[in-house]
């Protein structure tokens, strides 16, 4: 979170699409970001249509911003042109998922778009899928950030109701991790 954090404060100038495996994920981050005053967009599942459209509407129309999804949801987004950013911040299930997501953004040569998959040690192994389709990858570890660990850990453990999206957040993100296909990477 804190890289994510540092990422989009950096970033808040921009337009930038954030991709996370589950709702309650989403969820909870989305609302650590609002609390630490990153405003942000959501669009998932539990959303109604009317929302879901609205939303994402929104966020089409405005130069700068940051939305963020589920990987459900983002399947069949329509990645606008003045996106500058598509950050994929927990690992999708299929590789061609993030493959897609990335050519949607440098398809036009006037695009400027640019992806970044956060990956922990263990998968590197994931990289391996985009090498073999011929998707440029660059690595890099994460520097170290400005501390405001315990600045979240006291928000969250001040309010019930962060401790019960925390909870759902990272309970929902075990259960997507533990149902990748991709075995080989995702060794639980």
């Amino acid at each position: 979170f804190l890289f994510l954090y540092t990422f989009l404060k950096k970033n808040a100038d921009k337009k930038v699409i954030v991709f996370f495996s589950t709702t309650n994920s989403l969820k909870f981050h989305s609302k650590l970001l609002k609390h630490f005053h990153v405003p942000c967009l959501t669009l998932h599942s539990k959303q109604n249509k009317q929302k879901f459209i609205n939303t994402f509407l929104k966020f089409s129309d405005v130069p700068e911003g940051i939305l963020c999804a589920t990987d459900s949801e983002g399947r069949d987004l329509d990645i606008p042109p003045s996106v500058a950013w598509v950050l994929q911040f927990e690992p999708p299930d299929d590789p061609t998922e993030y493959i897609l997501r990335v050519s949607r953004i440098s398809c036009d040569s006037d695009r400027v778009g640019r992806s970044l998959l956060f990956l922990n040690p263990g998968e590197r192994g994931f990289l391996k899928y985009y090498q073999s389709s011929a998707i440029p990858v660059s690595e890099f570890e994460i520097p170290k950030l400005a501390d405001i660990q315990g600045q979240i850990e006291h928000h969250v453990n001040s309010s019930e109701r962060f401790r019960k999206y925390a909870k759902d957040g990272y309970g929902s993100y075990l259960i997507a991790y533990a149902s990748h296909s991709f075995r080989d990477v995702y060794n639980v």
